[in-house]
């Protein structure tokens, strides 16, 4: 709220047409210093008060304008003006009681004036009389149903408590008055994000762009929403727009490195994150994300530098705990992990995501009191008024009621936590139909073309299957002899393909005279990324499970990699997929229909490449292994060609990194509990049974 200038009571004086003439002219210091002779000389000129506080008021001298407004009220109780200004500068002040004071004065004598309940209700707001406010606004577009300004602001009102229904229909209603009026369009975008109509929104800041080019945080908005839609290269587009308009504008570096955190370009997110920490050192969360991304490449002192610093700044940082606790885990210091977790937990008791952490690496037992402290958390979101921490409550809890055997409780929580989950996104399987078919008919498109690739220090190896089918036991076991390099889940490779080959051109892409040169390219650019993670060894893993879609290309341009497919009961593989929360991708995963159908893919798939490429692909199932660990090893590290090695028995001592879901897992010796654990969630399975049968394990196993 500012004083205008150009608000004057004209009068016939003739100093005072003066001082104004200097005014409006924008001669602000001699106008000044003609108000300040005119009040100096004792004239009872109200208007020279007003003015020179509208002077005060722009300069940064608040306290002085008050006075000088309040001295010209004094002089002209009658004159509206003075009040009125008095009023607004009251409210810049965020002095809001006195200012209420002064408004309700000015509705005494101005009960008709729709701009005085608008004042009104903004200083009801600003001191927290939020009833009152809505009473004002309604009272000002009741006068004036036309006035837009007053819908804006119960707009906001509405949104700040939450009740965003009202609030779209707020804005709505001031565009429908004022259909360029871009700060409720901006409004509207921003509801419309927290009611998570994300593409609704984004069609709102678009139409702000195209009103205004250079409207800074619309362009900002446009990025956080397409963030939101996955449509990473626009939202980078916007947040590098908003840099150019504003080129410290810290958060945009800030979501830059939010996005190439989830690309995994970690050296990207780096030089953002670096930017961010150079404007806003004491910026907590900048701090943590660039611990993230360190112990996203295996960089653990620096990442634990990185959280430590973010809990520095901020030492009641429950997510800094919470991420801190996840490099506890990676790194198999399980006790430690327990101990970040449950800080988080006693510094924001309601935090839903550090309770499914913590559950992941604490044994449950009979009369646990942390189970009843996650059921009273959970109960009290029955209304899915925070689905978000119900949803991670909820596998939290399917997690407990598991280690204590009660599996119609598990059952329960797990299936509404998948629900919630599943809520967030949209995915068809016909989209996975499309892809694997398409894999087919380029790989036979394909399979004639003759590349020549230079000899390599490194040799790829790609553990696959479907998610939860073993890939993390194999790749411990391999990474446990002196020569293998593990590098973990490794998005690289579907990076690169999509990169030479946008999907979005699939297939025509592939019929262009340099598909033989971008497979190269993608191979080059693939192997120097492995030797950079190898640290000298002759074998590096990428454990990407759903590799398995991609065999055709890898066979192509790497003829020499090894490619390692886990098999394991479809009812065990579907249901830890079920159970378990992924963090990013697998969209099949939360609803069982779907996870059964995308296992049916996957199996006609790999049936498909086992007879592309037969005796080429070293296949073990999951049971194999756990029951005859040593005979299944054996077989394995030989299936690679290398020599047996003693400690790929004692894979679980290695220490190495492990980022995924079986981080607890494989820090044990092997286990077989996990053998036919679907059997004892027989009634929450039974959606499996008409889409995959209850008689369809199969693999091909090598001879």
């Amino acid at each position: 709220i500012f004083i205008n200038k150009d608000t004057v009571h004209m009068t016939d004086n003739q100093a005072l047409a003066q001082a104004i003439k200097l005014h409006s002219s924008g001669d602000v210091a001699a106008a000044e210093k003609s108000y300040r002779t005119i009040i100096q000389s004792g004239r009872m000129a109200p208007e020279a008060y007003i003015n020179l506080a509208s002077i005060c008021q722009s300069t940064g001298r608040a306290q002085e304008a008050i006075k000088l407004c309040q001295a010209a009220v004094n002089i002209a109780p009658q004159f509206t003006q003075a009040r009125v200004n008095l009023a607004l500068t009251l409210l810049s002040e965020k002095m809001f009681d006195e200012a209420i004071i002064q408004l309700n004065e000015l509705v005494d004598s101005k009960p008709n004036s729709a701009d005085i309940y608008n004042f009104l209700g903004i200083a009801f707001k600003g001191a927290g009389q939020f009833e009152q406010a809505i009473s004002s606004y309604e009272k000002a577009l009741q006068i004036n149903p036309d006035f837009f300004q007053a819908n804006q602001n119960l707009g906001l009102l509405y949104r700040g408590q939450g009740e965003l229904l009202k609030a779209q229909d707020c804005f709505q209603n001031a565009l429908s008055k004022k259909p360029d009026y871009l700060d409720a369009k901006n409004s509207l975008g921003l509801t419309l994000m927290d009611l998570k109509k994300y593409q609704e929104a984004e069609i709102q800041f678009e139409a702000i762009i195209r009103l205004q080019p250079k409207f800074l945080q619309a362009h900002f908005n446009l990025g956080i929403v397409q963030k939101l839609l996955a449509k990473f290269s626009s939202a980078v587009s916007c947040f590098k727009t908003v840099l150019e308009l504003k080129n410290d504008y810290f958060d945009a570096y800030y979501q830059l490195a939010l996005i190439y955190e989830v690309l995994k370009d970690y050296k990207a997110a780096q030089v953002s994150l670096s930017d961010v920490i150079k404007l806003n050192p004491t910026y907590p969360e900048a701090h943590r994300v660039l611990g993230r991304v360190y112990l996203a490449q295996n960089k653990f002192e620096l990442a634990e530098e990185s959280f430590n610093q973010a809990i520095s700044v901020n030492p009641n940082y429950s997510e800094a705990y919470n991420d801190f606790g996840f490099l506890m885990e990676s790194q198999g210091k399980l006790t430690e992990a327990a101990e970040k977790y449950q800080k988080a937990i006693e510094i924001n008791p309601q935090y839903g995501a550090a309770y499914r952490h913590l559950s992941v690496v604490h044994k449950f037992l009979e009369g646990d009191s942390l189970i009843e402290d996650m059921e009273t958390l959970y109960s009290s979101y029955e209304d899915n008024s925070d689905s978000e921490n119900r949803k991670h409550l909820g596998f939290a809890l399917g997690k407990a009621y598991e280690d204590i055997k009660d599996y119609a409780k598990a059952s329960k929580y797990i299936d509404v936590a998948n629900q919630l989950k599943r809520s967030e996104y949209s995915y068809s399987t016909d989209d996975d139909i499309q892809l694997f078919d398409q894999l087919r008919s380029i790989y036979n498109n394909l399979k004639a073309v003759q590349l020549t690739l230079a000899d390599s220090e490194v040799t790829p190896v790609f553990v696959v299957g479907m998610p939860r089918s073993g890939t993390t036991l194999v790749e411990q076991i391999l990474a446990s002899h002196s020569e293998v390099q593990g590098a973990g889940e490794l998005t690289e490779f579907s990076n690169l393909l999509f990169k030479y080959f946008p999907y979005s051109l699939w297939p025509n892409c592939f019929d262009k005279d340099d598909v033989a040169g971008k497979l190269k390219g993608l191979a080059i650019d693939y192997l120097n990324i492995i030797k950079e993670k190898s640290l000298g060894h002759t074998y590096v893993i990428d454990k990407m499970p759903l590799n398995f879609r991609f065999i055709g290309f890898i066979k192509l341009i790497f003829p020499q990699a090894k490619i390692v497919h886990c098999g394991r009961d479809p009812f065990d593989t579907c249901l830890s997929i079920y159970k378990n929360s992924f963090a990013v991708g697998n969209s099949f995963s939360n609803n069982l229909q779907e996870i059964g159908h995308y296992h049916n893919l996957y199996k006609e798939l790999m049936e498909f490449w086992s007879e592309q490429f037969p005796n080429e692909l070293y296949s073990l199932s999951y049971e194999s292994i756990v029951q005859q660990q040593q005979t299944e090893s054996k077989a394995l590290i030989k299936g690679l060609g290398l020599e047996w090695q003693e400690q790929c028995l004692e894979f679980y001592n290695k220490g190495s990194s492990v980022k995924t879901a079986s981080a607890y897992q494989v820090r044990q010796p092997i286990y077989n509990s996990s053998v036919k654990s679907a059997d004892k969630y027989g009634q929450m399975l039974e959606p499996l049974v008409p889409i995959i049968g209850k008689d369809c394990y199969k693999l091909i196993v090598n001879e």
